[in-house]
């Protein structure tokens, strides 16, 4: 019997609104102002998600936030299908979905977590005369360009913010095969529903991006749109998951290798700060160097 059937069956009685679970931080309150459970519960959910280290259950969630546990699968079945929790990967669990980061950013403006990492983006576009791009995964087959920062050199390449392209193929594509955990029978089903202008073997999609995780970033040489070159690198939230990806696409032989490899790295370290958990990495890392 799965955990949603034995919610089904095994549901207790909701319990009264003034019960305070522990861990749970409510806000303070104008005098006289009932609360709505049913948005604090939601809320709760959000933060407990956005906060936890590993994929959570239903069970862990409800026992952890004390919430009746038919309610909470409600709830949680909501945020899905608004794209705010997205279930993990051939589990029964659930992390912060990627439908909360517009959110943030229309909170956070001009001091977002966006246009604090727009200047190494600009500065890479304009020292190599690529663009430079940040692809939002948006679904199990979709990805969304939610930034982006052009070169200055005297041809351009240019791309529409907000266009969608299947998140399996291209640079991020291969990027995304290495992290999926998909068997090869699945990902050769995502393969062949892809359009390419010089389509790659599948073995050598395959061990193509088998090669990026080893390296920490993909390069498509040509294949999905002739005589461009593109190259990207992940951005993994604190499961582990690919949330994000940050691309550069130049012409191709604008550059040798080596600063191809170059450019690779430098995304891989935009990659990195991007990451939920990278001021807390890059306070611990200034500990350890100043002792």
């Amino acid at each position: 019997m799965s955990e949603e059937q034995s919610v089904r069956r095994g549901s207790r009685p909701a319990e009264p609104i003034s019960r305070r679970p522990r861990g749970v931080v409510r806000p303070a309150q104008p005098k006289n102002l009932a609360l709505v459970k049913p948005v604090l519960n939601c809320v709760n959910i959000l933060r407990y998600l956005s906060k936890s280290e590993h994929p959570a259950t239903l069970t862990q969630i409800t026992q952890k936030l004390d919430i009746n546990p038919s309610t909470g699968l409600s709830i949680i079945r909501t945020l899905v299908s608004l794209g705010l929790v997205a279930p993990h990967p051939n589990t029964k669990a659930y992390v912060i979905g990627a439908g909360v980061i517009p959110l943030a950013e229309g909170a956070l403006g001009r001091g977002g977590i966006l246009e604090i990492f727009r200047y190494p983006m600009e500065r890479l576009a304009h020292k190599h005369s690529v663009t430079v791009t940040l692809w939002r995964m948006i679904d199990e087959d979709r990805m969304h360009l939610t930034a982006s920062a052009v070169g200055d050199g005297p041809v351009q390449i240019q791309m529409r913010l907000g266009q969608r392209l299947p998140r399996w193929v291209g640079a991020v594509g291969r990027m995304m095969a290495a992290y999926s955990g998909l068997s090869e029978a699945e990902l050769r089903k995502k393969f062949n529903g892809l359009r390419w202008q010089s389509p790659p073997s599948f073995s050598a999609y395959v061990e193509q991006s088998r090669e990026a995780k080893r390296r920490g970033y993909a390069i498509d040489d040509g294949n999905y749109t002739r005589g461009v070159l593109s190259v990207a690198a992940p951005v993994f939230d604190l499961s582990g998951e690919i949330t994000m990806a940050c691309g550069a696409t130049m012409f191709l032989g604008q550059h040798p290798p080596a600063t191809v490899a170059e450019i690779a790295e430098d995304l891989v370290t935009i990659g990195g700060l991007l990451r939920p958990d990278a001021g807390k990495r890059r306070r611990a890392g200034a500990g350890v160097k100043g002792r």
